[in-house]
Order: C-alpha cells, then sequence, then structure tokens
C-alpha cells in the first residue's frame, strides 16, 4: 500500500428532519473508505 491520504469527507444526511446522518471517508485508494455514524442526539 502507498502512503494513504484522506481524499474527502462526506455527509451523507439519511433523513434530514431527525439529523440521521453518515460520514464517508474516502481516501487516495479507490476500495479503501470507511463510513461512521454522526448522528446529533
Amino acid at each position: 500500500m502507498s502512503n494513504l491520504k484522506i481524499r474527502d469527507v462526506r455527509v451523507i444526511v439519511t433523513q434530514p428532519t431527525a439529523n440521521l446522518n453518515v460520514v464517508k471517508i474516502e481516501t487516495n485508494e479507490p476500495e479503501l473508505y470507511g463510513l461512521g455514524c454522526a448522528t446529533f442526539t
């Protein structure tokens, strides 16, 4: 694996009225990304 770098951080709004969000972290390796919960309670 080469030098891994974060390329982009995207917020995916799943339900706008309830603040249910998912964050997608994209890297410079197309097949390598991460998803996380970013829900506000």
